[in-house]
């Protein structure tokens, strides 16, 4: 199996392939290979050959099997029922077993998962051959019951489990204390009922019933190549999956889409984290998933990915689009203690319908460490710090329309990030202290630096005029100099900052949704194609954002559903890919930077000259130009 995670690139012209290699029954490792070609589109589940050498005893399940009493788990004589299969199966701690199930709907109580023991479905009863997707095996919870419950040292692979539905955590699947590999399944119309002890009337947040699809209680299971669609909580955090006390799974290669949490929230802030919730202390790996229009209900914070108390998770080359909140956070919200690591993400289309104007947000002392995401198009600012503290470093933010950083009373210390095209500020200061090195803030709205009150400090910018508005000081001032006691800036300058003109600008001629496969697809009216560098990147489409999934001759793919926002009657839907925001060889930018306190490598993950003194000075922006 094959992942293609986007939004990031080592070398210029190239991608990076993650491949799962097995190892014995039950170990994965990953292979990094480097790639000239584009994203493949594979994404979610994928048939994987099961080796039946590495196991000593194979039971068959097959839904229409009608073997009566001689049912023995054999080909010839499945038995009808999961349960049943589990119940024959007498692993140890040196013999596996695994249960092949068939295509077909499996229902009744809630299956137990078993130490020693995996689960595989997709199988044809005829011939016993595998294909998930022709064969789909349905675990059904029927409305009325959990699904799963998990168990160590086990696998899940191959089901679609859906309808589960519980008055406690974990809808679809529930791991306490219990890590098995959770894959290539589908996760779909799972949910958790509001708890009977709802205090409504309560505006603050309370605990609710968590993990619409997955619930995870000190437990970290491999969760990788699934798809969650339209998992719901009524009050809870985490539509997706909940990880609560010192969970720290590796949730990698998943699609989560139209996960809901909140439904019946009357305005209490109990329901965060559309796709992800995260609390108590658990730090999963999130690593190349793509969360697509997920929504926190209930006045809730984060329709992505929402962290509370002390977690510390480690986010990495994920796509984050279309997700909305009622409250903050539309795409990511950390708050009380949690400090993750974003690294490379691509963050595009997010909205948030309440008051905070937030995309990726921080507040009541959270904290965040954000290197080389591309953050474009939002509805909101880009990333906002309220009581909080963050580093910040090759980050691009461009066409947010609240603009770019807006800090209240935190401390940002901001490294060679690129602020360009907001259309109102790019940076807002309110009480807070930004140092801000090597960057570049150009072309926004209004104006590139506003404080209203509070402290900024420059160092080898450019920042576009070369001034910044600062009302308590007395409106316009220059960034370089000093004024005592508050404000200084050294080596700043004023330029045109000459990056690479590869924005792209088309139109469509017609549009259509694949619902099957999450995507929108545009004909082209006959103009050239943008170019692959633009899969995994933002695209505008009419005055909606979204990240494109593939390019392919006359035809340009969109993660999610833009039928109902973009006007196609009169056939010419207009088309615009940003710039890279790359520099170019006489870009004034380059060599420019302070090398003390750089990022090692850039937005590219090319390598920068930091301890290379011979090498030159590191370039000022989150890309470091390298001669071809």
């Amino acid at each position: 199996m094959t992942f293609f995670y986007v939004g990031w690139r080592p070398l210029r012209g190239h991608t990076l392939t993650w491949t799962w290699v097995r190892v014995g029954a039950f170990v994965w490792t990953l292979a990094l290979t480097l790639s000239s070609t584009g994203w493949s589109g594979d994404y979610g589940p994928q048939t994987e050959a099961v080796s039946l050498e590495d196991y000593s005893q194979v039971i068959h399940v097959a839904a229409d099997s009608s073997a009566g009493a001689k049912a023995d788990g054999t080909k010839s004589a499945p038995f009808p029922i999961v349960a049943k299969a589990l119940s024959k199966a007498t692993p140890t701690s040196r013999k596996r077993v695994a249960i092949l199930v068939a295509k077909g709907t499996y229902a009744g109580e809630t299956i137990q998962m078993k130490e020693g023991v995996d689960l595989f479905g997709g199988y044809s009863p005829e011939d016993w051959t595998r294909d998930i997707e022709a064969n789909e095996t349905v675990l059904d919870g029927e409305g009325k019951q959990r699904v799963l419950i998990g168990a160590n040292d086990s696998r899940i692979d191959g089901f679609t489990i859906a309808r589960g539905r519980t008055d406690g955590f974990g809808g679809g699947l529930l791991c306490e204390s219990a890590s098995p590999e959770i894959t290539n399944n589908v996760f779909e119309n799972n949910g958790t009922i509001r708890p009977a002890d709802f205090n409504a009337e309560n505006t603050m947040h309370q605990e609710g019933n968590g993990g619409g699809a997955i619930a995870l209680i000190g437990s970290s299971p491999i969760v990788r190549g699934n798809t969650f669609s339209k998992n719901k909580t009524e009050v809870g955090n985490g539509g997706g999956i909940l990880c609560l006390s010192l969970s720290s799974p590796r949730i990698e290669g998943n699609l989560f889409v139209g996960n809901v949490i909140g439904e019946k929230d009357e305005d209490t802030r109990s329901s965060n984290g559309g796709a992800i919730g995260c609390s108590h202390s658990s730090s999963p790996r999130i690593v190349g998933n793509v969360l697509l229009e997920n929504h926190a209900g209930g006045r809730g914070d984060a329709g992505g990915i929402y962290l509370e108390y002390h977690c510390s998770p480690h986010i990495e080359k994920n796509l984050l689009t279309r997700n909305t909140s009622d409250d903050d956070g539309a795409a990511i919200y950390v708050m009380k203690g949690s400090r993750p690591t974003l690294s490379f993400n691509t963050i595009v289309g997010n909205a948030q319908g309440g008051k905070g104007g937030s995309t990726v947000r921080l507040s009541k002392v959270g904290s965040a460490v954000l290197n080389g995401n591309r953050i474009i198009g939002n509805q909101s600012t880009g990333f906002v710090a309220v009581d909080s503290w963050a580093d910040t470093s090759n980050n691009l933010f461009a066409f947010n329309k609240g603009g770019a950083i807006a800090d209240s009373r935190g401390e940002l210390v901001c490294t060679n990030d690129t602020i360009c095209d907001q259309p109102e500020n790019g940076v807002s200061i309110e009480q807070g202290s930004v140092y801000l090195t090597n960057a570049i803030v150009s072309g926004n709205g209004k104006t590139g630096v506003n404080v209203q009150s509070g402290n900024i400090v420059f160092f080898n910018c450019l920042i576009e005029g070369g001034v910044f508005q600062h009302e308590e000081a007395g409106g316009e001032i220059e960034v370089n100099g000093e004024i005592p006691g508050s404000l200084r800036g050294r080596e700043n300058f004023d330029a045109d900052a000459k990056f690479e003109p590869d924005s792209w600008e088309g139109t469509a001629k017609s549009i259509s949704y694949d619902a099957g496969r999450f995507m929108t697809a545009l004909e082209l009216d006959g103009s050239n194609a943008p170019a692959e560098r633009a899969v995994g990147g933002a695209l505008r489409v009419g005055e909606s954002w979204g990240i494109v999934s593939k390019v392919n001759n006359n035809q340009v793919s969109l993660w999610g559903d833009f039928t109902e926002e973009v006007d196609a009657s009169d056939g010419a839907i207009p088309l615009f890919v940003p710039s890279s925001y790359r520099l170019t060889a006489g870009s004034p930018c380059v060599n420019k930077g302070k090398n003390l306190g750089a990022p090692l490598y850039d937005f590219d993950s090319e390598a920068r000259p930091v301890h290379r003194i011979t090498q030159g000075s590191v370039d000022v922006g989150a890309d470091e130009f390298l001669a071809e």
